[in-house]
């Protein structure tokens, strides 16, 4: 057995251990803090895709799932504040009401396709409405001038 009294290297063979494990350490905490952050990161990325996703073709599946979204960010930033991290719980619930603001906005425009596509439908009937009017009008005139 080597010992630091027996063994004159003990000293260096440590030293070399230490300086391959500190930075080895190091590296996984920063890793580690790295996946953390980047966790309330993803959420955000991926709400902002999805309520994209959701303004070029909005569907009931593509709501649910943000709404989800919400959800879990809002857990993400009620953690943050638990673990007395304020200030990136204040962050992070800024970019939650940017995101917010992006969906009802997305909504908003999908109320409005609505709208306009039941407008659509109003003036085509309107419009069949009157031909229907118009054919019955001319089929009585002509009707009338072919009497005898």
């Amino acid at each position: 057995m080597c010992t630091q009294t027996r063994c004159p290297r003990f000293p260096q063979t440590f030293l070399r251990v230490g300086n391959f494990i500190k930075p080895f350490f190091s590296f996984l905490l920063i890793a580690l803090v790295v996946v953390a952050c980047d966790n309330s990161q993803q959420t955000v990325d991926q709400l902002k895709k999805e309520i994209a996703a959701y303004r070029a073709k909005a569907t009931d599946d593509g709501k649910n799932r943000i709404q989800s979204g919400f959800e879990k960010l809002d857990q993400q930033i009620l953690q943050l504040d638990k673990k007395g991290e304020s200030l990136k719980a204040e962050l992070l619930q800024r970019q939650r009401d940017d995101l917010a603001t992006e969906f009802t906005a997305a909504q908003f425009g999908r109320v409005i396709g609505d709208a306009a596509d039941a407008m659509k439908g109003f003036g085509k009937a309107f419009e069949r409405a009157g031909k229907t009017i118009q054919n019955a009008i001319e089929d009585r005139s002509a009707a009338a001038t072919n009497a005898p």
